[in-house]
């Protein structure tokens, strides 16, 4: 292996490395977002007050 083709290789493991760090936590913020953003639109949805056209566009948009 040759030295240019083992530092590619090196830099490549280093952003693999950084990637595999950021992936999980990645993961469990935007699952929470997720369950947070469609918990608020069944509270939403739930209430009275809203608009009848409200409730359907939300409906769809989930």
């Amino acid at each position: 292996m040759s030295n240019s083709s083992y530092e590619t290789y090196s830099g490549l493991a280093y952003i693999q490395n950084i990637l595999s760090k950021i992936f999980t936590p990645y993961i469990i913020i935007v699952t929470l977002i997720g369950i947070a953003g469609n918990a608020l639109t069944i509270i939403m949805l739930s209430k009275r007050s809203l608009t009848k056209n409200f409730n359907n566009c939300t409906l769809i948009a989930l």
